[in-house]
Order: C-alpha cells, then structure tokens, then sequence
C-alpha cells in the first residue's frame, strides 16, 4: 500500500514537472523530433529522481495493517500563463460588460427620470386644461344664467268677485304676469302680502278674494339655484254702487212749472227725496246694492197714472236702473202715490 502512494507522489511531481516545462513544448509548435527529445529527458530524469529517494530512505518496518484511508484529493496543476492570461482578459472582459451594463442602467434611469419629468409635465398641462375648462364651464354658466326677470301689473275688481292674480294676457292691460326670464329655467313661485313674511300661496296664479279696498302683493320668483327676484303688484277690491235715473212725466199740463216729490226707500232706512217738474229727470248715483221702493207725492187736481218700476233691486248683476213716473191733470184731488 506505502509503496503504491510512492508511485502516486512520483506520478504528481512528474506531472508539475511537466507543467512547467509545458510552455517550452507548446512554443516548440510542430516541430516533433524535438518534442520527442524532451519527452525522453523528462523520463530520464524522473527514473532517477525515483531512485535516489528510494536509496535514501531505510527499509521500513513491518507493521500490521492499517485501515484503509481515503486518498487524498488530487492537487489541481498549477495553470499555464496563457491559461492565467485568458481568465485575467475574460475578468477584464466582464468588468466592461458589468460597466456597460451599469452605464445601460444608468441610461434607463435617466430615461425613466425623463420620463417621470414628462409625465409630471403631462399632468401639469392636464391641471392647466382642467384649471381652464372649469373656468371656461364657468364663465358658460354665467353667460347662460341670466338675471331673473318677471313682471306684473295692477288689478281691479268688485267685491264678491275672486281674481286669478297675474292671468291677463295683454301686457298693457289690468292684472298681467309676464314670461319668467333668465336663471336656470325650473321655476317656483312664492305669494305673500306685502310687509308680511308668511307665503300664502306657491302657485303661479293664485285666487284672492279679499274685501273691499286696496291691497299689495309681493311674488318672488325663484330658480333651482336659489336665486331670487321679486315683482309687486296691487289689486283694488271696489264695492260697486248702483244709479236710478228718475223721469216725471204729466199729461194734460197746463203748467209745467209744478213741482213733483218722489222718494226712493231704502232697504236699509235710507231715503232719497227728488222734486220733478214735468218732463224733468234727474239720475242718483252712488246707490248701495240693495232694493229701493219708489213712491211720489202728488200736487192738487193730479192723478197717478203708473210708475214703471216702483221696486228696484240694485246688485253687482245690476247696477244701473231707470223709471218713469207718469201723472195726468184733473183738476180735482191732491193725493200720495199708492
């Protein structure tokens, strides 16, 4: 077994000795003869360097058996200079691939920082177009919602007659309401009585009947937005008086410078006294709605021939009347109508 691992150490030392010498008989390219030469040396030279170790050492001793051990791992011959060479130029050759891998990477950061910067520029730009379309939408909005607008005109009319405030239709006439105008065209409508805060009505044309006299309205005109306008109008509530047209009428006259009395009586108790001559008439104006009686007082040697109408009913149906007292001369009585 010793002398088997002598064998193994000559064969390593021959080996290094080769390696050595490797570069001589790679330079002596294809001359044959002269590598053959060598290699010849070499052998030469190994039996001897043999020999002389196996003189030196004594004769060993015998010794019992030994456990087998694991040889030893063999040593990696030592490398050539061009072989060194070669790895010192591919180190090299990976040091410039690594640099100009880092220099790539450093181009695509400073791409991808470009990049980044014009994105960044983009979303600037975008934030100015939408700076400017939100201007834009708002000065759209201003010019589309005009100013709120609406007009009315004052009313007239009876007691006891309700009214539709703002529904004429000629402008230039009574109790008229425009067209509303402007905002954002969803309209409402809030009624109240001028002074006071409660709305009485959010209809557009409410019905009002209110008692005799003058009365002031405030509409105020609103949008969806919240935005306000507000108009006035005023309606005057009359309570309607009637007219009697009285006409005295005498046949036969010889004198027509006598002087009738006729009465109107009052459903209240009121009274109204008118002296007639013949062919005379006189009109009473200002008469409540109520129903009068007419009567006459004749002079002496006169006679009641008929009155036309003697009851009277004055109503916002009808107001105006007329009647006609007709009398004859007798020459015999002085007598009241009947």
């Amino acid at each position: 077994m010793k002398r088997n691992l002598k064998v193994i150490l000559s064969i390593l030392i021959v080996l290094s000795m080769l390696t050595t010498m490797g570069v001589e008989i790679i330079n002596l390219g294809n001359d044959e003869q002269a590598k053959e030469e060598i290699q010849e040396e070499i052998k030469i030279e190994v039996k001897e360097e043999v020999k002389a170790k196996e003189e030196v050492k004594p004769k060993e001793e015998v010794k019992p058996k030994e456990e087998i051990k694991p040889e030893p791992e063999k040593e990696t011959p030592p490398q050539t200079s061009d072989k060194i060479e070669d790895k010192k130029e591919d180190k090299k050759e990976d040091k410039d691939t690594d640099k100009i891998e880092d220099k790539d990477k450093d181009k695509d950061k400073d791409k991808d920082k470009d990049k980044d910067k014009d994105k960044d520029k983009d979303k600037d730009k975008d934030k100015d177009k939408d700076k400017d379309d939100i201007e834009e939408i708002e000065e759209e909005e201003e010019e589309i919602f005009e100013p709120l607008n609406i007009t009315l005109t004052n009313a007239n009319t009876l007691i006891e007659n309700p009214i539709q405030l703002g529904s004429g239709q000629d402008p230039n006439r009574e109790n008229y309401m425009s067209q509303p105008t402007g905002g954002d065209g969803i309209y409402s409508y809030e009624w109240r009585i001028l002074g006071e805060s409660e709305v009485f009505s959010t209809e557009r044309n409410p019905t009002a009947t209110p008692t005799v006299g003058i009365f002031y309205y405030e509409l105020t005109l609103l949008d969806s937005r919240g935005e306000a306008f507000t108009a006035y109008m005023s309606l005057e509530i009359e309570d309607p008086r009637g007219s009697l047209k009285i006409t005295n009428v005498v046949q036969n006259a010889k004198d027509t410078d006598t002087t009738f009395d006729i009465f109107l009586n009052g459903q209240d108790g009121s009274v109204y006294t008118v002296s007639l001559r013949d062919g005379g008439s006189l009109t009473l104006n200002n008469l409540k709605r109520q129903t009068y009686t007419i009567n006459t007082i004749l002079p002496m040697n006169h006679k009641l021939v008929g009155i036309s109408n003697s009851n009277i009913s004055i109503s916002l149906n009808s107001l105006d009347h007329a009647t006609t007292i007709t009398n004859m001369k007798t020459n015999r009585f002085w007598f009241y109508s009947r």
